[in-house]
């Protein structure tokens, strides 16, 4: 109970700051989106408009346990009205279902690695990203053709057991 209480707290002061205009810092917990986000590391969140959202852009949206922040995978407009986001976490088969725009209250724009800060909404990151998901589809499709699979795992280096 005082878990949850604590996760609303942090939902609704992150959200009101952000409304603001004021950029948050905090400690990103979980797996889901590395390796862009990795688990304990700082990241910063700016406001944005949902009207200023791309595919590629890490956002932070609000769901009942608390806020996340996925990749926005594609951008659906109905009737030219306001968009709607489908999002995923980057290390996830499945997509986290449709984000209405009144849910996403900020986007991911860097995360401190080594005491340095490393933009995530650049041109260099979202085709680091590209480059690393379509290498890991590649590699998924191939490992189910059993010749290739055959190949790598004879290529794959030996362990060797303790002497």
């Amino acid at each position: 109970m005082a878990e949850q209480s604590q996760s609303n707290v942090f939902t609704e002061l992150t959200a009101e700051l952000l409304e603001r205009g004021t950029c948050v810092r905090f400690q990103a917990a979980g797996h889901s989106m590395y390796p862009a986000i990795k688990d304990g590391e700082m990241i910063k969140v700016e406001p944005v408009e949902p009207s200023h959202i791309k595919k590629g852009d890490i956002v932070l949206y609000r769901m009942k346990k608390g806020v996340i922040a996925h990749r926005v995978v594609h951008i659906e407009r109905r009737n030219g009205g306001s968009p709607f986001f489908v999002i995923r976490g980057d290390t996830l088969e499945t997509c986290d279902g449709i984000v209405e725009p009144r849910q996403v209250i900020g986007r991911v724009i860097s995360v401190e690695r080594n005491g340095r800060d490393y933009k995530l909404n650049g041109i260099h990151a979202k085709l680091f990203h590209n480059l690393r998901f379509y290498a890991s589809s590649l590699k998924r499709r191939l490992s189910q053709i059993p010749l290739a699979r055959r190949l790598y795992l004879s290529l794959k280096p030996k362990t060797c057991p303790m002497e």
